[in-house]
C-alpha cells in the first residue's frame, strides 16, 4: 500500500515538473543563506572613528572652543596668583624689625645695593660687605639706619676675621639680637670667545662669584650656629639661563653657574643638621637690564641708560682688547649673539629692578622655601629647554640665531 502511494506520489511530481517546463514556469528556488555577520571592529578602527568625529566636531564648534580655551586660561592665570599671594601671606613668617641681622655681599654693585636698601626697608639689620671704604661712605650717605658696611679684601684673610668679630660684637650687645642669613649677592658677568677670556679675568671671575661666596660663608657659619634664629638661612646667587643651555660665548658664566649650584646643594645636605636652610636664587635673562660683558655688573635701566647704546659700547670695548686674529674670527658672531636678543625691545627680556629683591625677601621669609627659587623671564623656560629638549633641536636654534647677523641694527657695526 505504502509502496503504490509512494509511486503514484512520484509520478505526479514528474507530470508536475514536465508541465512546469513546457509552460516556462523556472523552478522554484530555495532563498539562499543569510550572509554572516560582520566581524567586530578593532581597536584601531574605534580610535580612528571616534578621532574623525571628534575633528569633524571641533571644526563646527571651533569658535566656542576658542572661547572656552581662553575663559579657562584666564581664570586658571588669576586663580594662580591669589593662591600664589595667599601662600606668601600665610607662609611667611613676620620679622622682627631691628632685631635680625643678616650679612649681604656684593653690595658695591646696584643688584647688590638694591638688595641691601629693599631688606633694610623690612626691617632687618643688614651688614653689607663691600670692597673699598668709599663704598661704605656711600652707604652711609643713604642714611639708613639698619645698614652697616664691612670692607672685606680676599687678599687680606684677616679682613674676613675683623668682619665677623663686629658682627659678633653688635649681635652680642643685645640678647635680643639674632643672626638670620648670610646672602651672597655678589657676582660678576664675563662674556667671551673661549680663547679670548684671559686668566686675569677668568681668576677674578672665580673670585667674585665663588671664592667670595665660600670665604664668606665659611667665616660666618660659626656665627650663624652659635646666635642663629629660629630658622637660620644661606642664600646664593646663580643664573638660570648661563647654565643651563651652554649657549655660545659663556664659557665662563656657564662655569660659575654650575659650580654655584653644586656647591648650594652640597652645602644645603650638609648643615641641614643644624636647622640651617639653604636657597639659591635664579635669576631669569637679566638682572636690572642687562650685565656688563666686562664685568662691570648691572647697568642700571632705572637710571634712564640706554641699554642697547651701553651695551653696544661694552662690547666694541670688549672686542678692541682680543688679539687682531680673534678680532677677525668672532667679531661679527659675539657682537651678533650679545645684541640681536635686544635689537628691537631690550626693556622686554629684563627683570624688574625690584624682582631680585623682594625674591631675596621670600627666601629670607618663607617657611618651606624651594631650594631653587627662579626670579624673572627666562628662569623657568631656559632650565626645561636644557634639560628636557634634545641637544640637536638646541644646537639648531644656536646656528640659527648665530646667521642673523643682518637682523642687527646698521648703527651697531662690528669692530674690525
Amino acid at each position: 500500500m505504502y509502496s503504490a502511494y509512494s509511486s503514484a506520489r512520484n509520478v505526479i511530481v514528474n507530470v508536475g515538473d514536465t508541465l512546469q517546463s513546457v509552460l516556462g514556469f523556472a523552478k522554484a528556488v530555495p532563498p539562499p543563506p543569510p550572509p554572516p555577520p560582520p566581524p567586530p571592529p578593532t581597536r584601531l578602527e574605534i580610535v580612528t572613528e571616534w578621532l574623525v568625529d571628534l575633528r569633524e566636531w571641533t571644526f563646527e564648534n571651533r569658535t566656542r572652543i576658542a572661547a572656552c580655551v581662553l575663559g579657562v586660561g584666564v581664570g586658571v592665570g588669576v586663580a594662580a596668583v591669589i593662591l600664589r599671594t595667599v601662600y606668601k601671606k600665610r607662609m611667611r613668617r613676620s620679622v622682627d624689625k631691628g632685631r635680625e641681622v643678616i650679612v649681604l655681599t656684593g653690595v658695591d654693585t646696584a643688584v647688590g645695593k638694591s638688595i641691601a636698601l629693599h631688606l633694610e626697608q623690612k626691617g632687618f639689620v643688614v651688614f653689607a660687605i663691600v670692597s673699598t671704604a668709599e663704598h661704605v661712605k656711600a652707604l652711609a650717605r643713604e642714611g639708613r639706619q639698619g645698614l652697616k658696611g664691612l670692607v672685606v679684601d680676599l687678599n687680606k684673610p684677616d679682613s674676613i676675621t675683623q668682619a665677623v668679630a663686629q658682627v659678633s660684637t653688635f649681635l652680642s650687645s643685645s640678647p635680643l639680637r639674632s643672626f638670620t642669613a648670610v646672602v651672597n649677592a655678589a657676582s660678576m658677568t664675563v662674556y667671551g670667545p673661549f680663547e679670548a677670556v684671559s686668566y686675569d679675568m677668568w681668576v677674578r671671575s672665580f673670585e667674585v662669584n665663588i671664592l667670595e661666596a665660600v670665604l664668606v660663608t665659611q667665616g660666618f657659619l660659626p656665627l650663624l650656629r652659635l646666635h642663629r634664629h629660629r630658622d637660620p638661612r644661606i642664600i646664593f646667587l646663580s643664573s638660570a639661563t648661563t647654565g643651563s643651555l651652554g649657549l655660545p660665548f659663556t664659557s665662563l658664566a656657564s662655569a660659575n653657574s654650575h659650580m654655584m649650584e653644586a656647591l648650594s646643594d652640597s652645602l644645603r645636605r650638609e648643615v641641614a643638621q643644624f636647622g640651617i636652610r639653604v636657597v639659591c636664587l635664579q635669576p631669569g635673562v637679566a638682572v636690572e637690564g642687562m650685565v656688563d660683558p666686562n664685568g662691570g655688573g648691572a647697568l642700571g635701566e632705572e637710571e634712564g641708560v640706554d641699554v642697547m647704546k651701553e651695551r653696544s659700547e661694552q662690547v666694541e670695548m670688549t672686542i678692541s682688547s682680543w688679539p687682531l686674529p680673534l678680532r677677525r674670527i668672532y667679531s661679527v658672531p659675539y657682537t651678533t649673539a650679545m645684541l640681536t636678543s635686544l635689537s628691537s625691545h631690550p626693556s622686554r627680556f629684563a627683570i624688574r629692578s625690584c624682582t631680585l629683591p623682594e625674591a631675596t625677601y621670600d627666601a629670607l621669609t618663607l617657611r618651606c622655601p624651594q631650594s631653587r627659587i627662579r626670579v624673572g623671564r627666562g628662569s623657568w623656560i631656559y632650565p626645561i629647554a636644557g634639560r628636557w629638549v634634545p641637544e640637536a633641536w638646541v644646537d639648531w636654534a644656536v646656528e640659527e640665531k648665530s646667521r642673523r647677523v643682518d637682523e642687527v641694527d646698521d648703527e651697531f657695526e662690528s669692530v674690525e
